[in-house]
């Protein structure tokens, strides 16, 4: 009975790359009694060179392939049984096997992989009727077969090794594993930026309305329909003293009459060089300054960043730093301190004054005496209480008086900026862990002349034991958009000429 053989030719990764050939599935070839592999001259002299490699694996698997070449070379069979079962798998070394000259015009036999295919390629001329293959898991040998008419069977994935690491990659490996267990043992902090809405991003971007002021027609315009509607008075009343019986009831006991006293010169010039002009000064100050206000209600360009320590220890001697990289500067949101002032200032900001009334004289009675007279009579006795007499006055508490700081809070470093900056910084002794998330907030700003606010808004944290700085980088993507407040300023004007029809 004739045996059914294939021959396959190894390349030097059958036995420096993959597991041990016992090891090997050979099912592939189950369709074959035998599988015969042949090693050839090319790759005996390939696996001489690879012994005294530096690479460790490299030069230990070609000692090993070496030493089981010898033991075939010495022994007593021409073969090594690799497996004894169908398929039976049999090493042999065959040095006579040479590569066929004539493909020298077509590969390079200087080149290991060319003498291998051109060797393959002459035992197939040798010997036609055999079923020869070449046996490698590297793309170059398999293409050149091809290129020739060689016949290749590719070795499997699974054969192979997993790829050991080098001297460098284990120290790298040994580092890593090394600073892994010293940051078990750090703060670990966690940054999220947040929109307005409280939702987390990973962008800041959007539009951004920018109001423009009044242009100098249009303010022109404004202020004279004001003073259309509120001219100077000239009717200043009466100008000589007169009496009346008085329209109050039950006064008879303090006598009938009512006394007119007319507007003095002083009052008349105070009214028309002062009080008017300053008037119409405060209507156009606030007009001009309109798209401000309605910027201020708009509010700023804002961010927030949330940072949790969710480590094992504290924070040392935490920095956090939020820096700008960009077309824009950076500063910390508005204080509390003296919100309701601003608001005030705000609300009167964004309505026009009410005109000055003009003088024409007054009418009095004795009650206004007698309740003017009543008034000092109780400051010289004293019938006020002494609340209503003192000024307020703030008494500190102690610890304002001694002040020390709390090392679980954040302080500003230096100091809080009140202009934008590039950057601004808050330190704390001792962030504890397992607390409450920290906000940490701020505005963007700007010059007006720029049409796309772009970069980069950035949060570091530093600690003193702290092994890698952590950071969050947002890039910012703001398209200004330009917009005009005329309209809104002429409501303000109609609401002063007309009430009825500014509040509709």
């Amino acid at each position: 009975m004739t045996l059914s053989i294939v021959y396959l030719f190894p390349d030097t990764n059958l036995f420096v790359q993959c597991r041990p050939l016992e090891d090997l599935g050979w099912s592939a070839w189950a369709e074959f009694d035998e599988v015969h592999l042949i090693v050839t001259r090319p790759v005996q002299k390939e696996i001489d060179n690879q012994k005294n490699r530096g690479n460790q694996r490299l030069s230990r698997r070609a000692r090993k392939a070496s030493s089981l070449f010898r033991q075939i070379i010495l022994g007593d069979q021409d073969h090594k049984l690799v497996r004894d079962v169908a398929p039976c798998v049999k090493l042999f070394i065959k040095p006579e096997y040479l590569h066929n000259p004539a493909l020298a015009d077509r590969l390079d036999y200087q080149e290991r992989d060319d003498q291998l295919v051109g060797t393959v390629y002459g035992f197939m001329q040798q010997y036609s009727e055999t079923d020869a293959r070449l046996l490698t898991h590297d793309t170059g040998p398999m293409a050149t077969s091809q290129m020739v008419g060689v016949p290749v069977a590719a070795i499997p994935d699974d054969w192979l090794l997993s790829p050991e690491s080098s001297e460098a990659e284990r120290k790298i490996s040994a580092l890593e594993s090394e600073l892994a267990r010293l940051k078990k043992s750090e703060p670990d902090f966690h940054i999220k930026c947040l929109d307005s809405k409280g939702n987390e991003i990973e962008n800041l971007e959007g539009e951004l309305v920018l109001y423009e002021a009044l242009r100098d027609k249009e303010l022109s315009g404004l202020m004279t329909r004001i003073k259309q509607r509120f001219p100077m008075a000239a009717d200043f009343g009466k100008r000589e003293p007169a009496e009346r019986k008085s329209k109050l009831l039950g006064l008879n006991i303090f006598g009938p009459r009512e006394t007119f006293t007319p507007a003095t010169d002083e009052e008349i010039v105070a009214y028309r060089d002062e009080k008017y002009p300053v008037w119409l000064e405060q209507c156009e100050d606030v007009l001009r300054n309109h798209h401000d206000a309605v910027q201020q209600q708009a509010g700023p360009l804002v961010f927030y960043f949330v940072v949790s320590n969710e480590g094992t220890r504290p924070g040392k001697d935490t920095l956090i730093t939020i820096e700008a990289k960009g077309n824009f500067g950076v500063m910390p949101p508005s204080q509390d301190n003296g919100e309701d002032d601003e608001v005030e200032q705000l609300r009167q900001i964004i309505q026009l004054p009410r005109p000055p009334e003009p003088p024409r004289g007054q009418w009095t009675n004795l009650l206004g005496s007698f309740a003017s007279f009543k008034h000092s009579i109780a400051a010289v006795t004293g019938q006020y209480s002494s609340r209503e007499m003192m000024p307020d006055i703030h008494i500190p508490r102690f610890h304002d008086l001694n002040p020390r700081r709390d090392p679980n809070a954040f302080y500003w470093k230096p100091k809080r900026p009140m202009e934008p900056q590039s950057s601004f910084s808050l330190e704390c002794e001792q962030w504890r862990h397992g607390t409450d998330d920290e906000l940490f907030d701020g505005e963007i700003c700007f010059a007006e002349d720029e049409e796309v606010v772009s970069g980069v808004l950035e949060c570091h944290i530093h600690a003193e034991n702290l092994s890698e700085t952590a950071i969050m980088r947002v890039p910012v993507q703001i398209d200004v958009k330009r917009v005009g407040v005329l309209a809104r300023a002429e409501k303000l004007v109609d609401w002063l000429v007309s009430p009825s029809k500014g509040q509709s």
